[in-house]
């Protein structure tokens, strides 16, 4: 995730802002190259309905060859299957809406856009909605928000890997969203080291690994 200076992923009410550089959108390609699946909430869905498209045609050749999709699979985890039957699901790829078993029926549009899967009581089981994606092929997970969605991953001690781009603003707005967006302090807390920096004039790229040791 891209974040103001200010630890902020986006504004209260979840306009478009652009954060990161061209740069920084070029590494989220190259992470997407690395995916099996990308996972994304639906408030991000509703507000932006972003194509979720590997964009270098170079890369999915070369997924190609190595057998597997040209572009990585999306999920959209949705409790209430309200969504727009947008750019996320015409982009190319396999695509699946990740709902609960108490979920309505979805409409027409969406039947034909994705797979429903339903997964937990309440709100979406994550640890299972994981195992599913690992029975399925989908093992290389990348997150890429909203804030909401990826805290459910931490609630669960389910995120080896944080990528971050810290950029040149500074948002403000109380009660914006942050990377884990969660409503209470995360249980457990775990480590990540800082192992690698990369910064250009604009911003700074940041990768952290999970800390083995800490269960």
């Amino acid at each position: 995730m891209a974040t103001s200076l200010d630890g902020k992923i986006a504004a209260t009410d979840r306009e478009a802002v652009r954060l990161g550089s061209d740069a920084d959108i070029r590494r989220l390609d190259e992470l997407r190259a690395w995916a099996d699946v990308l996972v994304v909430g639906a408030g991000t869905v509703r507000a932006h309905d972003p194509p979720m498209e590997l964009k270098d045609p170079e890369a999915c050749r070369q997924r190609f060859s190595q057998g597997r999709p040209e572009h990585p699979a999306v999920a959209v985890i949705c409790g209430s299957l309200d969504l727009p039957a947008g750019r996320t699901f015409r982009t190319p790829g396999r695509r699946l809406i990740v709902t609960t078993r108490q979920a309505g029926e979805p409409a027409p549009e969406l039947v034909e856009a994705a797979e429903i899967w339903r997964i937990g009581s309440g709100k979406v089981d994550i640890p299972a909605l994981v195992e599913r994606l690992a029975v399925e092929g989908m093992e290389r997970v990348l997150i890429e928000g909203g804030g909401k969605t990826a805290a459910g991953f931490f609630e669960h001690d389910l995120v080896d890997e944080l990528f971050i781009t810290v950029t040149r603003w500074v948002m403000g707005d109380n009660g914006a969203p942050t990377i884990a967006d969660a409503e209470e302090v995360l249980e457990p807390q775990p480590l990540y080291d800082l192992i690698d920096v990369k910064s250009t004039d604009e911003e700074v790229f940041l990768q952290y690994l999970r800390r083995k040791d800490m269960k």
